[in-house]
């Protein structure tokens, strides 16, 4: 047995994907499986350094925040895979808080990588590419357009126990102005959402109220019954399909909020978007806080500017925010963001940053400036100096497909950063 093979406890958690999808309940103090040299804590072997020998190792503990950006076709998918996969080796479960493009066992091929992706970015000593078992968690309405649901997929929705009474509010107000969504208030102060929780047609109660509401006007209260019908009809709240998010990853599951990636939105379902998403991540990490999940997380945010958009409101980007500062070590939450555009993140997001990757498209093409200079900016590492930032937009221009210049806030200026190419992830096939 080789010198990469590294025995476990008793008390190994069962998070080892086998051949045949069976998950590793433990292994006893005798048996061993091959596992590379960075399993238990401390960095992580991510990428090769392109012009020199060696490994971009990371540390990635409950204040990190990496962001993966570049044009499209750059890799970011590719790249996050490679991190949240070798994380997963460390003990720490995967959540993809948004599309399921980027999934941690291929739906079609059962998990595994790709042969030639392998040969191509290679793999680091000791490691070996292996499945994950994985969880996506679908809300219902989205489950109603598709023909074949796989097998990994979780029907969900949420039930008034989930939701607060600005939740509600939120969704019973889509489409009205200002004036008609102050108009709530006196409807969703009549109930809570535990006695709604508890109603046999909590959807008819709630229409009783808004027609016994002197304040609402005649005019609007068609559209209020409306958007009732729909969160009935579609089944956005419902304690029918209502699941308990944090238990699938004690049961050593990855997670996948089933969302775009499945190619069923339509734009006016955005909002919907955000929410799950929002309650989603929220879940995990008040049950994380409160000591229902033992695992560590890992979370994957694709195409982040969708979520949080810089110009509006975002509840879901103030719950990552506290996730990151405030709740950073109880929730132990930390998370790759992956867009294309990081100018459009909000401010508060761009703050938390603290590794950045910058790739280049398949056809040569690089990051904006005004896209690149906000990340570098952000991380102080340009000075007013004109000639530095010609400097890093030579770098940034250099760039092959599947490079990464990799920035820090450690660093200094432009020569300490260093060209890279991910390793191949552990899983899937982006």
């Amino acid at each position: 047995m080789s010198s990469s093979e590294y025995e476990f406890s008793k008390t190994s958690k069962k998070i080892f994907g086998l051949s045949n999808n069976k998950k590793v309940e433990s292994l006893s103090s005798t048996e061993k499986v091959g596992k590379p040299g960075y399993f238990q804590g401390g960095d992580i072997p991510v990428a090769k350094y392109k012009d020199k020998e060696g490994f971009l190792r990371l540390e990635v503990n409950a204040t990190s925040a990496i962001l993966m950006t570049g044009p499209s076709g750059a890799g970011k998918t590719t790249a996050d895979m490679a991190i949240a996969t070798r994380l997963h080796n460390q003990g720490r479960m995967p959540v993809n808080m948004a599309d399921t493009d980027l999934h941690f066992a291929n739906l079609d091929n059962n998990g595994g990588v790709a042969k030639s992706l392998q040969n191509a970015m290679g793999l680091y000593k000791g490691e070996f590419p292996k499945e994950i078992d994985q969880k996506v968690l679908l809300p219902k309405y989205l489950a109603d357009r598709i023909q074949k649901v796989p097998s990994t997929v979780e029907k969900f929705t949420l039930g008034f126990q989930d939701v607060s009474d600005s939740d509600l509010k939120f969704l019973l107000g889509q489409g009205m102005d200002r004036k008609q969504k102050m108009q709530l208030e006196g409807v969703v102060q009549q109930t809570s959402m535990e006695e709604l929780s508890e109603k046999d047609s909590p959807f008819e109660y709630l229409k009783r109220l808004v027609e016994e509401d002197e304040k609402i006007h005649a005019n609007a209260e068609p559209s209020f019954k409306g958007n009732i019908d729909v969160l009935k009809k579609r089944e956005i709240i419902s304690n029918r399909y209502r699941k308990d998010i944090p238990r699938f990853v004690d049961e050593g599951y990855a997670l996948s909020l089933g969302m775009k990636g499945f190619g069923r939105l339509e734009r006016d379902d955005y909002y919907l978007m955000e929410f799950y998403a929002k309650k989603f991540t929220k879940k995990l990490i008040d049950a994380k806080r409160n000591n229902r999940v033992d695992s560590s997380l890992i979370g994957v945010l694709p195409e982040a500017h969708h979520l949080m958009p810089a110009g509006g409101d975002s509840d879901f980007s103030d719950i990552v925010k506290r996730s990151l500062t405030f709740y950073q070590r109880r929730s132990d939450f930390p998370m790759i963001f992956d867009t294309q555009n990081p100018s459009q993140l909000p401010k508060k997001i761009l703050d938390e940053i603290n590794s950045v990757f910058i790739g280049c498209s398949r056809n040569g093409k690089s990051l904006a400036k005004s896209e690149w200079t906000t990340v570098l900016n952000k991380l102080n590492v340009v000075s007013s100096h004109q000639g530095e930032y010609q400097d890093w937009s030579r770098k940034i221009q250099g760039l092959s497909h599947r490079d990464f210049l990799y920035v820090s806030p450690r660093m200094s200026g432009v020569r300490d950063a260093e060209v890279v190419r991910f390793l191949a992830p552990l899983t899937s096939n982006p």
